[in-house]
């Protein structure tokens, strides 16, 4: 029984191309890849709006200050 079971493996890889393989695991390392590139992308964007965020409250914070500096250089006139 175990013969036949491996005469039958044997008559299945020779069917099966060598090349199919090889590009199952090529593809799989493509789809890793694909999905790495995709959490490294949504990564960034986070990383982007935090920025963004952060130079709209400096942004704001400056023109307070540039506001109260020019109040008080015409209260000095």
């Amino acid at each position: 029984m175990r013969a036949e079971g491996a005469r039958r493996a044997a008559v299945d890889e020779r069917k099966t191309p060598k090349g199919e393989a090889s590009a199952k695991s090529g593809k799989a390392a493509i789809e890793r890849e694909a999905e790495s590139l995709r959490a490294e992308l949504a990564l960034e964007r986070e990383r982007a709006r935090t920025l963004e965020t952060t130079s709209s409250h400096v942004a704001e914070r400056l023109d307070a200050a540039i506001e109260s500096v020019k109040a008080i250089l015409a209260r000095q006139g």
